[in-house]
């Protein structure tokens, strides 16, 4: 039961890294979902998976805690991303 707890917020947090990143990359700012995954991919998924399921002795448990904060985090920052409005410098058609 506590994995699939974990799961549930893992889950929201990829739906939002589809949603706003898509929406993010079809208006011309790609490069920062890029630069975000190959930050934070390695960074909480992988190294949270290490230290909260091996060092701490988590197991599973840590594993996907680890990987629930790198959906989160990123999920977050693009969200901060697409509502600070920067994207509309990129965009690659002018309306009006």
């Amino acid at each position: 039961m506590p994995v699939m707890s974990i799961n549930v917020l893992k889950e929201l947090g990829r739906a939002g890294n589809y949603i706003i990143g898509t929406a993010l990359k079809s208006s011309g700012d790609a490069t920062i979902t890029v630069i975000m995954g190959v930050v934070y991919m390695p960074t909480c998924a992988f190294l949270g998976s290490y230290v909260l399921g091996l060092r701490l002795g988590w197991g599973i448990y840590g594993a996907w805690i680890g990987m629930t904060c790198d959906e989160c985090i990123r999920c977050i920052w693009m969200y901060l991303r697409l509502r600070s409005r920067k994207w509309e410098q990129k965009a690659l058609i002018q309306v009006g």
